[in-house]
């Protein structure tokens, strides 16, 4: 996560006050198709910086936001992964996996809150320029390669309009449904990087994206792209 200010280390309150979720209920985690197809373990360890549902209607997120691999923690089996079969991994369209782990967390897991999905949509629909907040476990500066911070890091960036970020002087036509932008256009600084994928980008409360795909990081030309969740909300709640 690359921000041109101090980086949240903690986590923002508007993921932190949501309702505590179930521990009864069967979990889901919601990610970007590509984190997928690693190893099992690698999945669940990524598990703190994406969104688990706990259930298809009401996700929740693992809010702990530093390592610390001995202290509270718990471990779940992977029981299924779930891809969407029109997966395009040449130009990354429909980006996106549901896992389901069998088990649930504990009821004292004050780390694991509830978290909204948005209503189904079928074309862009986030208001061009709205603030919404991208968090991952990704590297904090452009080249570092396998250098990962031991906090989680959010950032604010802009909801970009797909025809601005598709035009020739951006993305140039690889913007394709299913998918939106966000960063700082023209000004760039600020941007989810390498490790950030399938990280929750938030709004109003709400996941409304996994993180995708790119060109470089805080690229002032090429902002983030980001899956839209809202316009697989059916497929997620079936899955």
């Amino acid at each position: 996560m690359i921000s041109s200010s101090p980086l949240v280390s903690s986590p923002p309150p508007a993921l932190s006050s949501l309702c505590p979720s179930s521990s009864e209920d069967t979990l889901l985690l919601l990610t970007r198709r590509s984190t997928s197809s690693r190893s099992r373990e690698a999945a669940a360890t990524s598990a703190a910086a994406l969104s688990v549902a706990a259930s298809p209607l009401l996700p929740a997120r693992i809010t702990s936001n530093k390592v610390r691999p001995d202290i509270n923690k718990e471990k779940l089996s992977l029981a299924l992964s779930n891809i969407l079969s029109l997966y395009n991994n040449r130009n990354q369209q429909n980006d996106i996996a549901v896992l389901k782990w069998s088990g649930s967390f504990t009821k004292n897991n004050s780390a694991v809150v509830a978290m909204s999905l948005p209503p189904a949509r079928n074309s862009e629909w986030m208001p061009n320029g709205a603030s919404v907040l991208v968090c991952g476990w990704g590297n904090t500066s452009t080249g570092l390669v396998g250098q990962y911070p031991d906090t989680l890091k959010c950032v604010s960036v802009n909801i970009i309009r797909n025809s601005v970020c598709n035009d020739r002087n951006h993305y140039n036509g690889s913007i394709l449904s299913g998918m939106f932008c966000a960063g700082i256009l023209d000004v760039g600084g600020k941007d989810a990087c390498q490790g950030d994928s399938g990280g929750p980008v938030v709004y109003n409360g709400q996941m409304v994206g996994a993180t995708s795909w790119g060109i470089g990081c805080a690229d002032k030309k090429y902002p983030g792209v980001y899956t839209d969740v809202a316009m697989y909300k059916n497929w997620i709640v079936s899955a």
